[in-house]
């Protein structure tokens, strides 16, 4: 489960920059305003399995509530994925 969160948390990441780049386009170089639309919707469906596989995540690390709201921050964070691969490590 660590590694399908880890690559949603990519795959996330990379959404979040993609809709950046997007939303600048649209509003400094006049783009269409159709692409920020899917690829919000995109970046928010990606948010919200990261959300849902960071709580099965929890379990499987024995995450303490705190560090669980932690793992959530770096979400919301434009590079809190690279703290993530290094934050989580199996608990056996």
């Amino acid at each position: 489960m660590i590694k399908t969160f880890k690559i949603v948390s990519w795959i996330e990441w990379t959404s979040f920059i993609v809709l950046l780049i997007a939303v600048v386009n649209k509003y400094v170089f006049q783009g269409d305003p159709m692409i920020v639309t899917y690829l919000g919707r995109t970046h928010g469906f990606l948010f919200i399995a990261y959300i849902v596989l960071a709580y099965l995540v929890k379990d499987e690390c024995k995450l303490s509530t705190k560090n669980f709201l932690m793992l959530c921050l770096m979400a919301a964070l434009p590079f809190g994925v690279f703290l993530i691969h290094r934050y989580l490590k199996p608990t056996k």
